[in-house]
């Protein structure tokens, strides 16, 4: 383009093939690697067919992790200081397994205790650039993505009992999870101002606690009734963050759990049966599900509009209206089916973004009532 532009465009490109200038972009490399052995066996002290089980599991995991950030369009990483402080790795392992011990009096009951110990490895922030205080040397401030999260571990207990009483079903459990080491996602400010980014840090110790109970029963042949209910309780004991200056803070006594609500249910009314002299079936089903307020975003430091991002209680229906089994000759069938989501209009935050550093938020609505007609050809 020189030679038809001219010496002004010569000026201002001097390096040959390129038209603008080639901005800094900061990118990263990562590898990992994972070993396990694992094995189970269950055990009937009585005989195969005994009421009493025993079931025992175990594995040992190995975790490596490999870092390296690199700069495109700018001066690169090539000495060995830079090398070296631009490149990291952590090896994680741990043991993990779990015992369970059921009691089958007949073929209806089966009523089970458990206890677990779960693992997930830890690793790097690989994009973020922001500095805060790394824990490993407490007042010296490093780039996030130079500091390595730890693994989560948790230690599972749970009780439970599921009955068949024919037409009818139920299914009981209450779970108690301790969590050390969660790794949680939060927001954190930008160096400069003005954005956020995302962050996972080590919550010191979080504790699940809850019940969760669903049944159905069969009314007639054509009529079936099924309904969920669920509890849930966090509290967390320490969460470390970063503030707008960098330092870290724990703020387990301001957090709130995101997309954690404490209640849940659902509840559904089926109709089903053929029509006509052929198997043309006709089902009609109308659902409800229940979940109560949550909040969205965890940090209220860096998540100022936290009240008013946050998801309210709802209560939203489904109906669907379906034609099967319709015989359309030549050994095909067709199924016909309407179907409305969230058929009252209930308007309700199913997202939401806190810019708290740019002075607002925002929010995805949950989608509002949708009504569609589906068919299905089988052949």
């Amino acid at each position: 383009l020189a030679p038809i532009l001219g010496p002004k465009f010569r000026a201002a490109n001097p390096a040959p093939y390129r038209i603008i200038p080639q901005q800094s972009t900061l990118g990263y490399f990562a590898r990992g690697e994972s070993y396990a052995i694992y094995g189970q066996g269950t055990l009937r002290p009585g005989g195969a067919d005994a009421p009493l089980g025993i079931t025992l599991g175990l594995r040992y995991s190995w975790d490596k992790k490999e870092f390296e950030r690199f700069q495109n369009g700018a001066t690169p990483y090539t000495s060995a200081v830079d090398l070296d402080l631009n490149t990291r790795s952590a090896k994680f392992s741990q043991p993990t397994g779990h015992i369970t011990i059921d009691y089958q009096p007949t073929n209806r009951i089966n009523v089970y205790a458990k206890a677990a110990r779960g693992y997930r490895s830890g690793g790097f922030n690989a994009r973020q650039s922001t500095q805060q205080d790394n824990p490993a040397t407490p007042g010296v401030n490093e780039a996030i993505a130079l500091i390595p999260f730890n693994e989560e571990k948790i230690d599972a207990f749970e009780l439970g009992a599921k009955f068949d009483f024919g037409r009818a079903r139920l299914n009981l459990a209450a779970f108690h999870n301790i969590y050390k080491d969660q790794q949680v996602t939060v927001p954190i400010p930008i160096t400069g101002g003005g954005s956020f980014g995302t962050q996972v840090v080590n919550a010191g110790k979080t504790t699940y606690t809850g019940f969760e109970a669903e049944g159905a029963i069969e009314l007639m042949d054509s009529l079936m009734l099924e309904g969920s209910l669920g509890y849930l309780d966090i509290k967390i004991k320490e969460l470390p963050a970063a503030d707008i200056n960098g330092d870290l803070r724990n703020i387990a006594s301001v957090v709130t759990p995101a997309l954690a609500p404490k209640w849940t249910g659902a509840a559904s009314i089926t109709w089903s049966d053929t029509i006509g002299s052929g198997d043309t079936r006709l089902t009609a089903r109308l659902g409800w599900t229940y979940t109560s307020k949550q909040a969205l975003f965890p940090n209220p430091l860096t998540a100022p509009f936290q009240a008013e991002t946050s998801s309210g209680a709802r209560s939203l229906f489904n109906a669907q209206l379906r034609l099967s089994d319709i015989d359309i000759g030549g050994g095909n069938r067709l199924a016909v089916q309407l179907w409305g989501r969230n058929i009252f209009d209930k308007e309700y935050l199913s997202r939401s973004v806190d810019l708290g550093a740019l002075g607002f938020g925002t929010a995805i609505y949950g989608d509002p009532a949708t009504f569609g007609i589906e068919a299905e050809v089988s052949f």
